[in-house]
């Protein structure tokens, strides 16, 4: 609810809870990992999408495995596209539009997510 909301902090202590009670809840590692990714904290974005990946595979769900292995992959595009676009800004050229890309790619991919996790 709280993330459909666009509160992400209050939604990431309410995915805090449910991991504290049920720590191989995939689904909520994952919603967290979403939840981070737009509260600007990527490390722990990452690392949540990829404790899902891991839950997925360990609970033979492949739609899963496959939507958090893609996520955190996007994560670290992501990455990879700020650090080379701030290279890029620091080397004096212009600001290309991969980061704007990958950033428009994992949005819809977090979409897809939320959809495919009714609680």
């Amino acid at each position: 609810q709280e993330s459909a909301r666009g509160n992400f902090r209050d939604a990431v202590y309410y995915y805090n809870q449910s991991i504290s009670l049920k720590p191989d809840f995939a689904h909520a590692y994952m919603a967290r990992s979403i939840a981070r990714f737009r509260l600007a904290d990527r490390p722990g974005a990452l690392t949540d999408a990829q404790e899902a990946q891991r839950l997925y595979t360990a609970q033979n769900n492949n739609q899963g495995e496959l939507i958090a292995t893609q996520f955190a992959t996007g994560i670290q595009e992501s990455d990879k596209a700020y650090a080379e676009e701030q290279k890029r800004r620091a080397n004096g050229g212009s600001s290309g539009g991969n980061i704007l890309n990958v950033l428009g790619g994992l949005a819809g991919m977090a979409l897809q997510v939320l959809q495919y996790m009714a609680f």
